[in-house]
Parts: structure tokens; C-alpha cells; sequence
């Protein structure tokens, strides 16, 4: 599927793990390397860059309460992104999805429609559209 796989954590110690079982898993792929690191310049000129990146819901804790959370991390992993890939594909999976890929867009407006899109499932989907009925 490609080549090289980069992974960039905020978390240094989580990130060593994810690597080592990216690792031990690219055995099985066709010579994949995989890497990791804690800045984003490792990812200068990706192909493409998915973002899985965000907060877990806490108990109690409304989806637009986590959403707010979500988009100050995606702010600033847009900005990096397009610091070091500006013309990369931009796949959106963290949560809630399909709102988070707008608010991607928003952030990086200036971008060519369809350059972010969200990668997320039917009940996000109809979450968002209950939202905006």
C-alpha cells in the first residue's frame, strides 16, 4: 500500500510503541518503513496524511463539549500539515468525524475542495445531520 509509513504522537513514550507494532506488522507488507516522531517535519511531502488525532469522550461529557476539545487539537495539526505537505490529501477520522472534516476545512480554507475529507460511519453521519436539521 506504500512505502513508508510516519507517525507523528504528542506523546513521545505512546509513540515508541506504535512504531515498534507498525514495525512487526510491516513484515507481512510488501518493504514498508515505518517511523515516528514527536514534530511534523518527518512528514514534509506525504502523499497523505491521516488525521486520527483526539480526545476521547469522557463519561458524562456531551459529544459538542468533546468536539470543542477536538477542534484546538485539530487546529494545531492543520496548520502543520499544510506547513510541511500543503498539497497532501487530508483524510479525517478523529471525533466526531464528519464535523471535524468541516472544521478541518474551515481552519484551512484556502485549500481546493476535497483536498480534507472525513473518513467516518453512517451514525456520525446521521449525528451531524440531526445537527444541522
Amino acid at each position: 500500500i506504500c512505502n513508508s509509513l510516519v507517525l507523528v504522537d504528542v506523546n513521545g513514550e505512546r509513540l515508541e510503541g506504535e512504531v515498534l507494532d507498525f514495525q512487526q506488522a510491516s513484515a507481512f507488507a510488501k518493504r514498508c518503513t515505518v517511523e515516528g516522531s514527536t514534530n511534523f517535519d518527518v512528514t514534509r511531502d506525504s502523499n497523505l496524511v491521516i488525521v486520527t488525532a483526539g480526545a476521547k469522550q469522557k463519561p458524562g461529557q456531551s459529544r459538542l463539549d468533546l468536539l470543542d476539545t477536538n477542534t484546538k487539537i485539530l487546529k494545531s495539526i492543520v496548520s502543520q500539515v499544510l506547513k510541511y505537505s500543503p498539497s497532501s490529501p487530508i483524510c479525517i477520522v478523529s471525533n466526531p468525524c464528519d464535523v471535524m472534516a468541516a472544521v478541518a476545512s474551515k481552519i484551512a480554507k484556502d485549500l481546493p475542495p476535497g483536498q480534507i475529507f472525513g473518513s467516518g460511519t453512517v451514525l456520525d453521519t446521521w449525528r451531524f445531520r440531526q445537527l444541522i436539521a
